[in-house]
């Protein structure tokens, strides 16, 4: 057995790893199964801003209590791509009194 299901990310940020906790609850709504769904691995392209992603979710079993409703899906576990580094250049013209920087050399107390 297993479930579909889609996510999209509606955040700035790349989703890199995506992990949900999926609930099956009973008719008294008690818990009755508690999985967890990896929907964006490393396995997988990341999912980047304002895409939609399928993914499937397999059970080996599911109760025989289970109130045939949709499980409650909640993030377990989140990680964004890292931003690529920008260059920066360095600092000119005094940075205190007294003090300037120059490239590969570092302080400089001018005489």
């Amino acid at each position: 057995m297993g479930a579909d299901a889609r996510v999209t990310n509606k955040g700035t940020k790349t989703v890199r790893r995506l992990d949900l906790q999926l609930e099956f609850v009973d008719t008294l709504n008690q818990v009755v199964l508690r999985e967890t769904a990896h929907a964006i691995t490393s396995r997988t392209p990341p999912l980047k801003p304002g895409e939609t992603r399928a993914f499937r979710v397999s059970f080996d079993h599911m109760p025989a209590d289970w109130n045939q409703a949709p499980p409650t899906i909640t993030v377990k576990y989140v990680s964004f791509e890292r931003a690529k580094p920008k260059h920066r250049a360095l600092a000119s013209g005094p940075v205190a009194p007294g003090v300037s920087l120059a490239p590969g050399v570092g302080n400089k107390v001018p005489p």
